[in-house]
């Protein structure tokens, strides 16, 4: 059942568009920013609701806005139905020339091509 849904953090967007930084963020709710960059690099495995509110208080103060914690977290359904085909926007693949490796390109299983060395300055 968890293995269905995902969460997107939405911190990173609402602190860019309320051209508030990570740091007074951290500063206002009074929550480390050991704790605080996860969750706004989207990073976070698990998080604390008293932080949550914290956030969301803090954001009240720095904004005189309401919020939410919708407005910071959202659960995405990733069942099979709601996710793209894997290769729904791949290029086609490029023709295979052989498999290239640090020494050159192998060709066949027998010969291996060596790049051509560069001249000297003299």
């Amino acid at each position: 059942m968890l293995d269905d849904v995902r969460i997107d953090y939405r911190l990173s967007n609402l602190l860019k568009r309320k051209r508030i930084t990570p740091y007074r963020l951290a500063k206002e709710s009074g929550i480390s920013m050991q704790s605080l960059y996860p969750l706004v690099r989207g990073e976070a495995t698990q998080v604390r609701f008293d932080s949550l509110l914290r956030i969301i208080t803090a954001l009240k103060s720095l904004t005189g806005e309401a919020y939410s914690v919708a407005d910071l977290v959202e659960v995405v359904e990733t069942t099979a139905d709601a996710l793209p085909s894997p290769d729904a926007n791949l290029p086609p693949p490029a023709p295979s020339t052989g498999i290239t490796t640090a020494r050159g390109t192998l060709k066949s299983k027998s010969r291996l091509t060596r790049p051509v060395p560069k001249p000297k300055a003299s």
